[in-house]
């Protein structure tokens, strides 16, 4: 993947593929607190922008098309949410999203479509195959700004619920279990007691 940015490029890998990932400048060492969001456009200049604007708050990565999207995006740590170009060459950002709402691994990430495009038809399309909302190019610094900042929280926000959702399903099971344990220890003490019962009998008769 050509390089045009003026940023820092740091090589990451993971099982699936290894690439070239944009961290921002002014990122300090060890600040795992940022939020990552991975850029899609099949424009450079594009990501660069983007990257200007967003690269203060957030961490960056980038991709130039929609198949090395699919990668990355399946790379951890996984990003918190997806800028993507609907107009791409090869898959585009439609098939690209639905593809990421069809894999277990990405389907939970948000994905906010990017387009020049105004048509109500075009946004039904991208609201049916899993985007959360649009933006419209050219972009507005303090639009896309505000809008991830609330799709953002958002995601959190469901990040916990499904957290305590996993939990209660976990307690859940444990006190099954629980209630299993006991239903077989008492099952197993009336048997004892019987076998008492039967034994004092016998001795008592004889």
């Amino acid at each position: 993947m050509s390089n045009r940015y003026t940023g820092l490029w740091e090589y990451h890998s993971c099982p699936q593929i290894d690439k070239l990932n944009y961290t921002a400048d002014r990122q300090e060492d060890g600040d795992i607190a940022k939020k990552r969001i991975l850029i899609v456009d099949d424009e450079s200049l594009n990501i660069e922008l983007l990257t200007i604007y967003l690269e203060s708050d957030y961490t960056i990565t980038s991709a130039l098309s929609g198949e090395e999207a699919l990668e990355l995006a399946q790379c951890d740590p996984k990003p918190n949410l997806i800028l993507l170009d609907v107009s791409m060459p090869g898959i585009d950002g439609y098939e690209t999203c639905a593809r990421l709402k069809a894999s277990e691994v990405t389907s939970m990430i948000p994905v906010v479509f990017l387009t020049a495009m105004d048509l109500e038809q075009d946004e039904a399309i991208g609201f049916e195959v899993g985007a959360i909302d649009y933006i419209s190019k050219p972009i507005v610094p303090e639009t896309v700004q505000a809008r991830i900042r609330v799709h953002l929280i958002l995601e959190q926000a469901q990040s916990e619920v499904r957290r305590y959702q996993k939990l209660v399903i976990s307690q859940n099971s444990e006190l099954q279990r629980l209630i299993d344990v006991k239903r077989k220890l008492v099952h197993m003490l009336r048997v004892k007691d019987a076998k008492l019962v039967e034994l004092t009998r016998k001795l008592e008769g004889t």
